[in-house]
């Protein structure tokens, strides 16, 4: 997707490409990439939304905890979403079908993709899904390795400038 390492892409790069090629791949019309935080969740990509942050905290809390496994399996859900409160969020945000990744690096959980598509669109399949979910974790792999360079790399600024002040 994007070389990510020393040198190579920041993680919103990565973020907003890995979301692009996802978008593009299950014909999503909107798209929201979210990165773990110590404070929370933030946005790291948005696309196709009018406003950076579209789903409220208390909504993408409503959103996660339909999903089965408290958040940790990929989930889709369309029209037909049974869910108290999940229909109207996402009919408010014009979604008929939507679709959530858990995005996991080489340790542990990085956050969450949202793939949506309109109200008029056809809903995502199983296959989309399945889809959305092997290029989501390849994804993964590539903003974990962004992330963890750019962490080196400022630990290693860090030690360089306490060196420049011992001296």
């Amino acid at each position: 997707l994007v070389q990510a390492g020393p040198g190579g892409a920041k993680p919103e790069t990565v973020a907003e490409t890995l979301l692009g090629v996802l978008r593009g791949e299950v014909q999503a019309s909107k798209g929201l990439l979210l990165l773990k935080e110590t404070q929370g969740l933030r946005t790291a990509a948005s696309q196709g939304f009018t406003e950076d942050a579209p789903f409220s905290t208390d909504e993408i809390g409503l959103i996660l905890r339909s999903a089965a496994g408290g958040g940790e399996a990929p989930l889709l859900f369309g029209n037909e979403s049974r869910q108290p409160g999940l229909h109207e969020t996402l009919r408010r945000h014009g979604i008929g079908s939507l679709m959530g990744i858990p995005l996991k690096g080489a340790l542990d959980g990085l956050g969450f993709l949202f793939l949506g598509r309109q109200v008029e669109d056809p809903p995502f399949t199983l296959k989309d899904l399945e889809l959305a979910t092997v290029l989501g974790a390849v994804g993964a792999l590539a903003l974990s390795a962004s992330l963890q360079a750019g962490a080196l790399q400022e630990a290693s600024s860090r030690g360089e400038e306490e060196r420049a002040a011992a001296q």
